[in-house]
């Protein structure tokens, strides 16, 4: 099962950021009994777009195994800053959904974009780089 609130990053079941480490559920037609699941704190990961005209953008960060969607960050001033909150302890490759086309962080792809290790704790900003 796919978790998401306000306050808390995309995860699956098993609290990780990878479906295919998920927990299984199981579910049981008619069945009564909830499933307890208790949300993990994410991190947010600061990123700094550079060289981009003003206007609005779009981070994507894609789980490197699944290629999913685990997080996403907005801007849409000059500064092209973002803070998107992730579940740390995952490797993620960026899009930018910039106002000069898409861009990947270190490549021109899913494929040939430069994975980032998300850690646990609150990174400092961080650079997109890419062509």
């Amino acid at each position: 099962m796919l978790f998401k609130s306000d306050q808390h990053p995309y995860q699956w079941s098993g609290q990780v950021g990878n479906r295919l480490l998920a927990d299984l559920v199981p579910a049981t037609i008619g069945a009564t009994e909830p499933y307890l699941f208790s949300l993990s704190s994410g991190t947010y990961v600061g990123v700094h777009i550079p060289d981009e005209p003003p206007g609005p953008l779009r981070l994507v960060m894609r789980n490197v195994a699944t290629g999913e969607a685990v997080a996403f960050g907005e801007d849409d001033d000059a500064n092209h800053h973002v803070r998107p909150m992730i579940l740390g302890g995952q490797q993620v490759k960026w899009e930018c959904l910039c106002p000069s086309g898409v861009r990947w962080h270190g490549g021109t792809d899913f494929a040939s974009a430069t994975p980032v290790v998300i850690h646990t704790m609150t990174l400092p900003y961080l650079t997109f780089e890419g062509p």
